[in-house]
């Protein structure tokens, strides 16, 4: 896939910072200039932020943080998480380590947590790790999935450092290097395209290994855990709302029920922008409207299409419409979630996050073509506990 024309160091990238900064400074003016300020600013540590959202479920950084702190709207004892138990920490803090950014995508049934390569790759690529805790909050599984489309060296490399960034936390040093190598004392070493198991003084491992070398699936269960069944998450947007939402702008919007999808596009010279929704719902044909009220999209993705000599006063208008795609889709974003895509898309590299029990996915380089030559796209859908 060709990369867009701003990636790197060029007069793209360069506008899309520029039209970041100025949608950043307009949003300073309605009370959001310290989060957004610190998030612009390069190379700035910050903390952890916290928003709750509509379904109690919280999405938040627990290592590797991108945003300022902000306050969590008041709730009551009850509606709070399990706290994190100090052998979850080490885990999240070793794999921030290793270059993982890592979140609290869910909260219920029990807490699990995300963590992504960052930056990462592009959308065909997989770097991510799953941490789901126990009732008492303590690890209760961990399932890698490392995968690159076109590249067996970069998924060995990555799942190696994966797997040794968690030596001395559930796995111990000896035991990290036995799941690399896929053996045990009895064991010769996994062979493409098929399963290996190590027991661990912590759990058991089961390794996976595609027949090209380029997809790696581990999973790790601690000794006597049941992990127990997690549903994966919606957006907060509806398919009829969507339509309804983008055909007062302009867009024209088409249904396939085949597809189970939502198209909208809107032409504008040298770019065109396109939202995709999916929801398996659209499958009832006719009957959508009535049978399927209240259920919402699995996933948005808004994408914006545009030719090598945009003019750079159309950036602005770009990143507003990433920017208000995803806050129709999330219900509303956050102010640290907000500030993360802003930062995401000032960086002009691929980054993934999870926010409000929502995952949330920048990337150039992606989404609809239509001709041109450079595309970045946003991509909301329900948070999941599975890899």
């Amino acid at each position: 896939m060709r990369q867009p024309a701003y990636e790197g160091t060029g007069g793209r990238k360069h506008a899309l910072i520029v039209a970041a900064a100025v949608i950043a400074g307009s949003l300073a003016l309605s009370g959001m200039a310290v989060a957004l300020d610190r998030t612009l600013r390069p190379g700035e540590e910050s903390g952890s932020g916290a928003q709750l959202g509509d379904s109690g479920q919280k999405g938040r950084a627990t290592t590797a943080p991108t945003t300022e702190p902000t306050t969590a709207p008041s709730t009551s004892a009850s509606a709070e998480p399990p706290q994190s138990s100090e052998e979850v920490r080490r885990v999240t803090s070793a794999l921030g380590d290793a270059g993982y950014a890592c979140y609290e995508s869910l909260t219920k049934p029990v807490v699990v947590h995300s963590c992504y390569l960052d930056p990462g790759t592009r959308s065909l690529d997989h770097q991510t790790v799953r941490i789901r805790t126990a009732e008492d909050g303590s690890v209760a599984a961990i399932e890698l999935r490392i995968s690159y489309f076109d590249g067996t060296a970069p998924a060995l490399d990555l799942f190696r450092r994966t797997v040794e960034a968690l030596g001395g936390t559930v796995l111990t040093t000896g035991e990290a290097r036995a799941v690399v190598d896929g053996r045990t004392k009895d064991e010769v070493p996994a062979s493409p395209g098929s399963h290996s198991t190590v027991r661990l003084d912590w759990g058991a491992s089961e390794l996976f290994v595609s027949e090209r070398l380029d997809a790696y699936y581990l999973t790790l269960v601690a000794h006597g855990a049941k992990p127990r069944v997690v549903p994966d998450g919606d957006t907060k947007t509806g398919i009829v709302e969507t339509r309804d939402h983008y055909k007062a702008q302009g867009f024209r919007c088409t249904l396939d029920e085949a597809l189970q999808t939502l198209k909208c596009q809107r032409r504008v010279s040298g770019a065109i922008y396109t939202v995709l929704a999916v929801d398996p719902c659209l499958g009832r044909g006719k009957k959508y409207e009535l049978v399927c009220q209240g259920h919402k999209a699995s996933e948005v993705r808004a994408s914006v299409g545009f030719d090598a000599d945009l003019p750079e006063k159309s950036f602005e208008e770009l990143v507003s419409f990433l920017l208000e795609s995803a806050d129709q889709s999330m219900g509303g974003m956050a102010v640290d979630t907000r500030g993360w895509l802003l930062k995401s898309i000032s960086d002009a590299k691929v980054h993934r996050a999870d926010f409000q029990g929502m995952h949330l996915a920048f990337e150039p380089g992606a989404g609809v073509d239509e001709g041109f030559p450079n595309v970045v796209s946003v991509e909301v859908r329900g948070a999941t506990a599975s890899s």
